[in-house]
């Protein structure tokens, strides 16, 4: 409140007031180019000027260099050939002018860099465009105008700033702006910037207020990483090397730790005070805050298996010890140390706190169950937990004669921060939106993968799901939820090739599931659990009988379920095997000894 009056009174004080240039400061400034591309500044580069995620900066990368366009693209080397720079030089001159040029070696800074390849560039310099799509082109054009410009001259500038002010008036006003004089390799790779330009002043220029206001302002918290902002912190703290950034980053998304945000931001006030026409006015505007678009935001599961792995294996999760690792394995590589005793010293405390901590450690606390209250209509406790597809509220406890009742948490909803509330909303789905032109329920509700509605087919003759996107499953209505049912039905129909429901051998569930559908590489025979492509020398897949299928099904490997439950069984057979066997040897051993000394 304090500082709204403060501020209320400096407008005040410059009503009427006439401004002038109090001082003129110029400084001549000079902005060299960076470096060419290593792996994590083309994926940084990539993201921020083309809005590539890192996974796909690479494999559009990869593309380009199996066609030979460019250099490997995991190195962390700045290094280029002197057959490189000759290249480079030589277009510079040709396209530019040879006040353009200027060559230098760059040096890698990281310790832990492994210099086997060159930076990225391209092969040829004399090719500025390549690539067989838009995304190859525009990846391919940034690493030209990086390797290109490394070898440039600098940008000149003239760095300027305005002093603005009036003795009555107790602060100044400060403009600063910067002209350049000579572009240098700003022709080539242009800039991330808009540059600031300022009118051509003189000392002692009046200056006249056409609009002056002032506006209240809220701390942020710190911003929340992205792609691009997550590969330079794990370069800066040695974690991994250029080929495991995308690996690293995918498969944190791909386990649900993290997702990409969608929140655009929620709207909030402020006040601003505006000096215009001789007068001061006050008003309220608004504006967005906590947008989360595209940043990398933690998951209830990520939350719990990071706290989880903090508490109890805080030498893993350590920042410095991938990096140790990484020093190890190089003094391994140069004869330095054995690898054997640098995997004993690691492995042998590792081993002992793993078995003590399945000893130690409550399922209750890997589950990280946190209680809410009581269900008004049941009495039973409500709570929210992780579980293997992230987080979820239960109504009950497996100890109870009902088996508890599960809703999973919306995408925008931690278990941390979620209220009783809101959870208890969540046990009105699934919610019956409708019926469809069949006759058949409506369903919509929150599954693994987002919001969805559900619904019977009698064509396809069996339960068809439909994603929801970015609608609601307590506020869809009937009129969406039939635009979504027409549009799965088109799209059954149009993979639908033949099924053997009605035919007559097929006299068992099992014969009258399976289905010949077309996929993305071909027609293909499915029984729901298998699924096999259908030979290529079947030019026509409707010729195909149920005898067929089924010889082709016995083909197929078996669904990734089954396997699990084979591999559990045999590895406790095997363990209850050696036990038996170790200890009747031994006992029979013991007594042979003792028979032939008595004698």
């Amino acid at each position: 409140m304090q500082q709204k009056e403060e501020t209320k009174k400096f407008l005040e004080s410059c009503l009427g007031v006439n401004f002038s240039i109090a001082g003129i400061e110029k400084k001549p400034g000079k902005r060299n180019p960076a470096p060419p591309f290593t792996t994590s500044t083309l994926q940084q580069a990539a993201s921020t000027r083309l809005g590539f995620s890192v996974k796909q900066t690479m494999m559009v990368a990869q593309r380009l260099y199996e066609a030979g366009k460019i250099t490997y693209m995991r190195t962390d080397s700045l290094n280029l050939s002197d057959l490189a720079v000759s290249d480079a030089v030589k277009n510079i001159t040709s396209k530019y002018g040879k006040q353009f040029v200027e060559t230098r070696k760059f040096k890698t800074k990281s310790k832990n860099a492994q210099e086997a390849h060159e930076a990225v560039r391209p092969t040829d310099f004399s090719v500025e465009v390549a690539g067989l799509d838009e995304q190859q082109k525009k990846l391919y054009s940034l690493i030209w105008k990086r390797a290109i410009a490394s070898q440039m001259a600098p940008a000149r500038l003239e760095r300027t700033t305005m002093k603005i002010g009036n003795e009555e008036v107790e602060y100044d006003f400060i403009a600063k702006g910067e002209i350049v004089t000579f572009e240098g390799f700003l022709k080539a790779y242009g800039t991330d910037d808009t540059d600031k330009l300022l009118p051509a002043v003189t000392e002692g220029d009046e200056v006249k207020v056409e609009y002056l206001y002032s506006r209240q302002i809220f701390s942020k918290p710190p911003a929340r990483y992205t792609e691009a902002s997550l590969v330079k912190i794990l370069e800066e703290k040695g974690i991994g090397r250029p080929s495991t950034f995308a690996p690293t980053i995918s498969t944190i998304q791909d386990r649900g730790y993290v997702i990409k945000g969608i929140d655009e931001g929620t709207e909030r006030e402020y006040i601003q005070f505006g000096l215009k026409i001789g007068k001061i006015v006050e008003s309220t505007r608004t504006e967005k805050t906590g947008a989360n678009k595209g940043k990398l935001v933690p998951t209830s599961i990520g939350i719990v298996v990071n706290n989880f792995l903090v508490k109890h294996f805080s030498q893993i999760v350590d920042y410095d010890f991938t990096k140790n690792v990484e020093e190890e394995f190089d003094e391994i590589a140069e004869g330095t140390k054995k690898w054997n005793a640098m995997i004993s010293d690691f492995y042998g405390d590792f081993h002992k706190n793993m078995e003590f901590k399945m000893e130690t450690v409550e399922r209750s606390e890997a589950i990280n169950e946190r209680v809410l209250g009581e269900d008004p209509k049941t009495g039973k406790p409500l709570s929210v937990r992780v579980g293997r597809y992230g987080a979820y509220a239960q109504i009950g406890t497996k100890d109870d004669d009902e088996k508890p009742t599960f809703a999973s948490l919306k995408p925008n909803q931690h278990m941390d921060t979620i209220t009783f509330e809101e959870a208890i909303e969540l046990f009105k789905l699934p919610r019956i939106v409708g019926q469809t032109d069949e006759g058949h329920d409506i369903k919509s509700n929150y599954g693994r993968f987002g919001p969805f509605i559900m619904f019977k087919d009698d064509t396809a003759g069996k339960i068809l799901y439909q994603s929801l996107k970015d609608l609601d499953p307590m506020d869809v209505t009937l009129e969406q939820a039939l635009d979504l049912v027409a549009y799965k039905k088109k799209v059954e129909i149009e993979k639908y090739i033949k099924n053997f429901r009605d035919d007559p051998k097929a006299k068992t569930d099992a014969d009258k599931s399976i289905e010949i559908l077309k996929g993305r590489w071909g027609p293909y025979v499915t029984d729901g659990d298998k699924n096999i492509r259908v030979p290529k020398d079947i030019e026509d897949a409707t010729t195909l009988t149920l005898k067929d299928c089924k010889e082709l099904l016995k083909k197929a490997k078996p669904g990734k379920k089954k396997v699990k439950k084979k591999t559990k069984k045999k590895v406790v057979k095997k363990k209850t095997t050696k036990k038996k066997t170790v200890k009747k040897t031994t006992s029979k051993k013991v007594v042979k000894k003792k028979t032939v000394k008595k004698k």
